[in-house]
C-alpha cells in the first residue's frame, strides 16, 4: 500500500494502532532495552506523551514490517508515517518551558531512546552498494542519535533521582559492566596504542572498543547483549566522534570491530545481515592499502563465521536424514539370522 494510502487510513487511533501497541506490551524482543520495568515506565509515558505514543507504536510497525514479509510494505509505510508524526508532534514541545525539573525531561528522555533505535533499523535496513554512501548513511544515523540525546545534557545527574533512578542504579550497572572479557579486538588495542594520539582521541577510541568487545566477549551468546549496540552511538565519547567525522581509518577501523559485532547478533530482527554487508565493504575500501591491515582482523573472523554456518546448513539435511530414518527395531537382527 502506497505511503499516501497508509495516512489517509491511519490518521486517527484505530485498530491497527491497537494492534500495534499490544504486540509492544507482549513481545519484549521488539525493543532489546527491554524489562518489565522499562516496558511500564515507556507505556505509562507514552499514554501522557502523544510523541512518545507514536514512537512506541513505529517502532511495533517496524518490527511487523520484517516478521511479517507478506505485509512488509504496508508496516513499513506505517513506521514511517509514525514516526514522522512523532517528530512532528515532538518538534512543537518548547523544552525550555520544562525549566530544572527533571521529572518533565522523563519523554524527552524515553523519546530519544526510541527515536536512536528507529533510525538505527533504518540505517542498517538499506545495502547500499558502495562504501561512501554506506557510511554517509551511517554518519547521519550517529548524528541523528547523538543529536536527539543532547536534549539531555547537563540533566543526568537530576535524572538520576526521578522514576529513572532503577536505569541507573540496577540496569545500567547490570547491562553496561564494560569488562574486557575476550581477546577479539587485541589487535586494534595494539595498533592504537601505537599510534601518536592525544590523551582523550586514545581514550575516547578505547572506550569505543571496550564497548564492543563485551559484546564479542559474550560468546557463544554475543545476542544477549545486543542492547550495547543500539546504544553504543550516545555513550561514545566526542573526540572519538569527531575522528569518525574527519574520516580518520584509525576510528573507522574501530567501526568495522563494530560492524563485527552486529554480525554476531544477526539473529536479532532489526539487524539480519546488516554487519556483513558493512564490513564486507569497508574491507573491500581499504583493500591494497596501507590500513587494510587495520580491518584485516574482524573481516578474516567474518568470513570464519560464515564458512562455519554454511558448513552447519551443508551438514543439516544429512542429520535430518539420519534422524529421520528408521531404526532397526530390537529384533532386526535375528530376523535378518531367520
Amino acid at each position: 500500500m502506497a505511503h499516501s494510502a497508509v495516512a489517509e487510513l491511519h490518521t486517527r487511533v484505530d485498530m491497527v494502532h491497537m494492534e500495534l501497541l499490544h504486540h509492544y506490551m507482549t513481545h519484549d524482543y521488539v525493543y532489546p532495552l527491554m524489562n518489565s520495568g522499562m516496558r511500564e515506565l515507556i507505556i505509562t509515558t507514552a499514554l501522557q506523551e502523544p510523541y512518545v505514543m507514536h514512537s512506541t507504536l513505529a517502532l511495533s510497525a517496524h518490527h511487523f514490517s520484517i516478521s511479517q514479509p507478506e505485509r512488509q510494505s504496508f508496516y513499513h509505510d506505517l513506521a514511517i508515517q509514525l514516526q514522522t508524526r512523532a517528530l512532528t508532534l515532538f518538534n512543537t514541545t518548547d523544552v525550555s518551558l520544562l525549566g530544572d525539573s527533571a521529572e518533565k525531561r522523563i519523554p524527552l528522555f524515553i523519546f530519544s531512546a526510541l527515536v536512536g533505535f528507529h533510525a538505527l533499523c533504518d540505517a542498517l535496513m538499506h545495502r547500499d552498494n558502495d562504501y561512501e554512501s554506506a557510511m554517509a548513511r551511517f554518519m547521519d544515523y550517529i548524528r541523528l542519535h547523538r543529536g536527539i540525546h543532547a536534549v539531555m545534557d547537563g540533566c543526568w545527574e537530576a535524572l538520576k533521582q526521578t522514576r529513572l533512578k532503577f536505569i541507573f542504579d540496577e540496569l545500567v550497572p547490570q547491562w553496561f559492566r564494560i569488562e574486557s572479557d575476550g581477546h577479539d579486538c587485541d589487535d586494534i588495542r595494539e595498533r592504537i596504542a601505537s599510534l601518536k594520539l592525544e590523551d582523550e582521541e586514545y581514550q575516547g577510541l578505547k572506550k569505543a572498543i571496550d564497548l564492543v568487545q563485551w559484546v564479542l566477549g559474550a560468546k557463544p551468546d554475543p545476542e544477549s547483549r545486543a542492547y550495547v549496540l543500539v546504544s553504543w552511538t550516545p555513550m561514545l565519547a566526542r573526540p572519538y566522534v569527531a575522528m569518525l567525522e574527519a574520516g580518520r581509518p584509525e576510528a573507522l577501523a574501530v567501526l568495522a570491530y563494530y560492524f563485527l559485532a552486529l554480525h554476531h547478533c544477526r539473529s536479532v530482527w532489526m539487524i539480519g545481515g546488516a554487519g556483513q554487508h558493512l564490513l564486507t565493504l569497508m574491507a573491500d575500501h581499504f583493500r591494497g592499502g596501507e590500513w587494510y591491515s587495520w580491518v584485516e582482523v574482524p573481516y578474516r573472523e567474518l568470513q570464519r563465521s560464515l564458512e562455519a554456518e554454511a558448513t552447519k546448513e551443508k551438514d543439516q539435511p544429512m542429520a535430518d536424514a539420519n534422524t529421520s530414518a528408521p531404526h532397526p527395531g530390537p529384533d532386526s537382527h535375528s530376523e535378518q539370522a531367520r
